[in-house]
């Protein structure tokens, strides 16, 4: 989360009030809050924007889920809906609907429904980039790996075709020399 000039590298929203740093699209980008949000719909509840972290959303009893999108709301956040096979959740019920609508009044004020969506929206880029990483941390162990038997393997062949042996005569020759001139 960075508060800094610039822009929001979805929306190319001017001066928004953070940016937000995670991966989007397999690349790191400074991400404004609505976009975040708008980007990762059924990481959290877009009614009170509970994230369910780790992928682990209400049991199916207890939550609704969009017919156009992944959103996930809880029962208890939208109790006049609709039949839940064809609920459709506030972003996708309201074509004017926005996340992190700030009021244009300076200074900024932000109130408890927008702390809550700036929240959510900090909390998804955190496990965002915490899963990049961990991603990143196999891959490297995974090439480590790969490199090791790899080394191995031209050892094996080096020995099988007995230039090992006459490499090393070959340093140990030059290390001997090397060492007869100090």
């Amino acid at each position: 989360m960075q508060q800094q000039s610039g822009c929001c590298e979805v929306c190319t929203a001017r001066q928004p009030l953070i940016l937000h740093l995670l991966p989007y699209r397999g690349l790191h980008r400074r991400l404004c809050t609505a976009c975040v949000l708008a980007a990762h719909p059924g990481s959290f509840c877009p009614i009170c924007f509970e994230v369910f972290l780790n992928n682990n959303p209400p049991p199916p009893r207890l939550r609704l889920h969009c017919f156009k999108c992944p959103s996930i709301v809880h029962l208890s956040c939208d109790v006049a809906a609709p039949a839940p096979a064809h609920y459709l959740c506030p972003p996708c019920s309201n074509p004017n609907f926005t996340f992190f609508n700030l009021p244009r009044a300076e200074p900024v004020q932000i109130n408890l429904h927008l702390a809550k969506q700036l929240l959510a929206a900090a909390s998804i880029a955190f496990e965002s980039i915490n899963n990049a990483a961990v991603i990143s941390r196999i891959n490297a162990e995974i090439r480590v790996k790969e490199a090791l038997f790899a080394k191995a393997e031209v050892g094996q062949f080096l020995m099988n075709h007995h230039l090992m042996p006459k490499q090393k005569r070959c340093l140990s020759q030059s290390s001997d020399d090397d060492s007869s001139r100090s």
